[in-house]
């Protein structure tokens, strides 16, 4: 799950599953990007993956 806050006092919890839905609908409304990229004909795909990182060291 990701906590998203929309920095005006309101959060909201979403599944990763729906996440990627919605990011992928949304690079399937850049058009203009996508035609002149040559990309018009292929399908957008997003998938979430956990980042593993090594923690910094503050000094």
């Amino acid at each position: 799950q990701v906590l998203v806050d929309s920095e005006d006092g309101a959060a909201a919890r979403l599944d990763g599953r729906t996440l990627e839905d919605v990011i992928e609908e949304e690079a399937q409304a850049l058009d203009g990007a996508r035609d002149s990229a040559g990309l018009d004909r292929l399908p957008s795909k997003v998938r979430l993956r956990e980042a593993r990182h090594r923690a910094d060291r503050v000094a």
